[in-house]
């Protein structure tokens, strides 16, 4: 998922992203105001305290410097990273990486990624090709992945994802694209939602006698489907938001599942890795990932075990790793501990499911704050109903 950042180095991408969904405060001692004022406060009262003056200060931050940064992204570039499999590097701050690979009578892409990078990935697949773009998988619900299918499902293209997630492109991700079709004509006009038309349950692979791309689904993890793209005679991994190389999004995620996930990715063996977000690499991001999630989560659970509440374990949680890594502090992403927070016991809300699909249970009062702002703030603990069976379609494409 996009991150938007706050503070000194606040990045955004206000005309594709209206929700502020991942927002990351720049500052420790924003992130940290909830353990001095609220201390003595119960954890539910405190956390809508906390939620209400975010939202003022997000809503206002942004308001004035929606497109400043410390450091700004990188032009876009295509790298064959394997023949014919390409990836576009977006540098991760300001949208997914996106892949393609070039099959003998078709084209397959992996993450189409935010509406304008779409349009400007079929660019660079047409001064390759002009194969028909047959499938296009969205490795997760979320827009900077996925929404950019709506450019290639009018060109023919399947748009394929996870049995899992079904139920999150059926109402969640149907409902952004639509809001955005009213918020974002400028971007959206003409464009249909692109809904996916087969749905994986854990396994299914394309082979060409040239080439091999099998799609995996291991389990719940960033979000409750997350599909992963293996080619295995080249040993690259398209791993998805289930590894970023630096800071990581806990909003909809899963995490005892996700570093069960991420073993089984590291079981695969990769040579290359490509992230959702910033650059290429080899397998050694999946162990940070990985070591991110277990130290997050044993250190919150202890904690929790003691019987601290949340703003005392944000002011005590520490991975030094990963600020080196990241370049931001745990303590800067109180979401993220929020997320695990909850899910080890020390709140509501432990089943682990996103946000994104759930009917709003209720709102805090920071959420009705930030909705005069015109902004979405994570924070309602809100639940991801069981996703209804379906007959799975019949496959397209050779299998092996």
């Amino acid at each position: 998922m996009l991150r938007l950042s706050g503070g000194p180095g606040l990045i955004a991408e206000a005309s594709d992203y209206s929700a502020l969904e991942g927002f990351r405060f720049g500052s420790a001692q924003t992130a940290r105001c909830g353990g001095m004022g609220v201390g003595l406060i119960s954890w539910s009262i405190s956390r809508t305290i906390l939620h209400a003056l975010f939202g003022l200060y997000a809503g206002f931050y942004l308001a004035g410097s929606a497109h400043a940064t410390d450091h700004p992204p990188r032009t876009p570039f295509v790298t064959e990273i394997a023949p014919d499999v390409f990836m576009r590097d977006l540098d991760g701050i300001y949208g997914s990486n996106q892949v393609f690979i070039i099959f003998d009578d078709y084209l397959f892409v992996f993450d189409p990624g935010l509406v304008p990078h779409a349009r400007d990935l079929l660019t660079e697949i047409r001064a390759r090709t002009e194969k028909p773009i047959r499938f296009v998988v969205v490795s997760h619900v979320h827009p900077d992945h996925a929404a950019g299918a709506a450019i290639f499902q009018p060109l023919g293209a399947e748009i394929v994802a996870a049995e899992k997630s079904r139920n999150s492109f059926e109402n969640w991700g149907r409902k952004d694209f639509e809001k955005k079709l009213e918020t974002q004509p400028d971007i959206y006009a003409g464009l249909t939602y692109a809904l996916p038309t087969k749905y994986v349950e854990d396994f299914w692979a394309l082979y060409d006698g040239a080439h091999r791309l099998e799609l995996h689904f291991y389990g719940p993890g960033h979000t409750s489907g997350d599909l992963v793209g293996w080619l295995p005679e080249h040993r690259v991994l398209l791993a998805g938001d289930l590894s970023t190389n630096g800071q990581h999004n806990l909003a909809s995620a899963n995490v005892a599942s996700w570093i069960t996930v991420l073993e089984r990715l590291q079981a695969l063996k990769p040579l290359i890795v490509v992230p959702g977000h910033r650059s290429i690499a080899g397998p050694e991001i999946l162990e940070k990932s990985h070591r991110y999630l277990v130290e997050l989560k044993t250190q919150v659970q202890d904690m929790v075990t003691q019987g601290l509440e949340f703003p005392q374990v944000m002011e005590a949680v520490d991975i030094p790793f990963y600020t080196a890594w990241s370049g931001v502090a745990v303590r800067d992403e109180p979401d993220n501990v929020e997320r695990v927070f909850v899910q080890v016991g020390g709140g509501m809300d432990s089943d682990g499911v996103g946000f994104e699909t759930a009917e709003f249970a209720g709102m805090t009062v920071g959420s009705l704050l930030l909705a005069a702002f015109g902004w979405r703030m994570r924070g309602y603990r809100l639940r991801e109903p069981e996703p209804k069976r379906h007959p799975v379609p019949t496959p397209k494409g050779p299998m092996p």
